[in-house]
């Protein structure tokens, strides 16, 4: 079976818990074929966007999804925010379903989190049951991160005991979808193939995730058509040591989006929120300014700003939206 691995930066750690992982499955399962694509940073209502897009490209058999990611799993617990994370999932079923797939759901541990208010983890594990889907949680050990959220080295091998674990599950459940309903769907344009003007573009690659991405110079106004009006929410952007913000019009729509963190001492993407508004049309202006964070080691680049974006994300509104 061909599985594929969709995570943030857990997974998307170089010879992390997904490689050790995979050669713990060659020893009694040569055969199969586990590979990975994660985004670091990434948070689960942004990744739904990409998930139809990754999985057309690299047709697995099964999907396991890894959800570990800080900022998402500490959300405060409320009706509003477990739907949304319901419908999300529940939109990741429905593309299983549709291509016959098997999938798998991977917990992983995170610092701060009160078992009592996992709401994540209840909610997946409840879902798990609903569907037949997989579901394997880690419980936080002593003595396994290095940060809050990333294994260390006797970590990675734990994780990995339990992810060869999950795929023996996942390669053995055949998800039961008879109920499923979602009640919202989730897309993304890729930007190679929108209709920009002018459109310059480079390569980008990182923890298996290889997209086309628009470059935009300081000063610089893009102007992006798609193909049709849709509820735009945001964008898949770069983040690295000479990014800025960018200033996205949608009609009378204007936001200021930051792409700089502390972490931008390296290039990496990111998805960004944008207020949701129905539009056939952005405009995309690259600040010149120079972002007043200092990073959180290395020397900050002082050098002109440099924007990327790889995709742009929608949510469908209507039966006549694909």
């Amino acid at each position: 079976m061909k599985f594929l691995v969709f995570g943030f930066s857990v997974t998307a750690e170089a010879n992390g818990y997904v490689e050790r992982g995979a050669v713990l499955r060659a020893v009694t399962h040569p055969q199969d074929e586990i590979g990975k694509v994660a985004i670091g940073g990434l948070q689960p209502d942004h990744a739904r966007h990409l998930i139809r897009d990754i999985i057309a490209k690299h047709q697995p058999e099964a999907l396991i999804i890894e959800v570990a990611t800080a900022v998402y799993r500490l959300r405060p617990e409320t009706p509003a925010q477990i739907a949304d994370h319901i419908a999300g999932m529940e939109a990741l079923f429905a593309i299983c379903k549709e291509r016959d797939m098997h999938c798998g759901i991977f917990d992983l541990p995170l610092t701060g989190v009160e078992d009592d208010k996992d709401w994540m983890t209840r909610t997946n594990a409840a879902l798990s049951r609903t569907y037949n889907v997989p579901h394997r949680m880690l419980p936080l050990t002593e003595g396994t991160l290095r940060d809050t959220v990333h294994p260390n080295e006797e970590g990675k091998d734990l994780y990995a005991g339990v992810f060869a674990g999950l795929v023996d599950d996942v390669h053995g459940a055949v998800p039961d979808f008879s109920t499923l309903a979602p009640k919202r769907s989730f897309d993304a344009f890729a930007i190679k193939d929108l209709n920009v003007l002018d459109a310059v573009y480079r390569d980008f690659g990182r923890a298996g995730f290889e997209e086309k991405m628009l470059v935009i110079n300081a000063g610089e106004t893009v102007q992006i058509a798609l193909p049709r009006p849709v509820k735009v929410t945001g964008l898949i952007m770069r983040m690295a040591p000479t990014s800025g913000t960018f200033v996205i019009q949608r009609g009378e729509a204007e936001d200021r989006m930051h792409c700089f963190d502390r972490h931008c001492y390296y290039e990496r993407v990111n998805g960004k929120p944008l207020k949701p508004v129905i539009t056939d049309h952005l405009s995309v202006f690259q600040d010149p300014a120079i972002p007043p964070e200092e990073l959180l080691k290395g020397d900050k680049d002082e050098g002109p700003r440099l924007g990327g974006i790889t995709h742009i994300l929608y949510e469908n509104t209507g039966p006549d939206q694909s």
